[in-house]
């Protein structure tokens, strides 16, 4: 239901603006979810097997808004497919965690040239599910992946390559931690860091095919 609202708050934002348009945008993802931590040496001392990229995808609706002749404003809600692989240790198999997400990207795009801009602003997000598949199991883990609420900025660029069609290619970076209350300890049980954070990373390459233009 939120998620419909969010779309015709989208339309009616449209609607509002002498030079706008909404189209409906697919494309790549690029994600990882990185260790944060303060104490990086004595995080590294344990056997925690290496998070490496991997590749998904994301799909929704994005809409622009002209704001001044260079400056245009460029909400979208999508579907956004994150996580990522752990690398195979001794006696393990390769795990790959899946995170999908409602991604609300809010940027401001600014007009280098006529065709082409840069892109900056923030990004919320909503968990919605969270699964693990280690060989061929898979598992709910969204008891484990607690934190609900992501929180990160984009940057990126935007290309007009037709009258109707967009290139955009951007990089995401969290700073919530989807694992709430994470604790470090060491071998004595001595409190290392209360404040360690997994936090997700996301290249994405994408096209936006315009449906209306005001």
């Amino acid at each position: 239901m939120k998620i419909i609202q969010t779309l015709l708050i989208l339309l009616v934002f449209h609607k509002g603006y002498s030079q706008s348009e909404i189209g409906i945008k697919a494309g790549i993802n690029y994600t990882n979810n990185v260790i944060v931590s303060d104490e990086t040496q004595t995080l590294s001392g344990f056997n925690i097997p290496k998070r490496t990229y991997r590749t998904s995808y994301h799909v929704g609706i994005a809409a622009s808004m002209q704001v001044s002749e260079k400056l245009q404003f460029t909400p979208e809600v999508l579907f956004s497919n994150k996580g990522f692989t752990t690398e195979a240790i001794t006696g393990a198999q390769e795990t790959n965690v899946s995170l999908n997400y409602v991604n609300i990207p809010l940027l401001l795009q600014y007009d280098l040239f006529e065709n082409t801009g840069i892109q900056f602003g923030p990004e919320v997000g909503l968990l919605l599910t969270a699964s693990q598949k280690i060989g061929s199991e898979k598992f709910d883990v969204g008891d484990f992946w607690n934190n609900k609420i992501d929180f990160g900025m984009s940057a990126g660029a935007s290309h007009q390559i037709s009258e109707r069609l967009k290139l955009h290619a951007r990089y995401t970076h969290g700073f919530l931690s989807v694992v709430s209350d994470i604790i470090l300890f060491d071998e004595f049980g001595d409190v290392i860091d209360d404040k360690v954070r997994f936090a997700n990373r996301a290249f994405q390459l994408s096209l936006v095919y315009s449906l209306m233009k005001n």
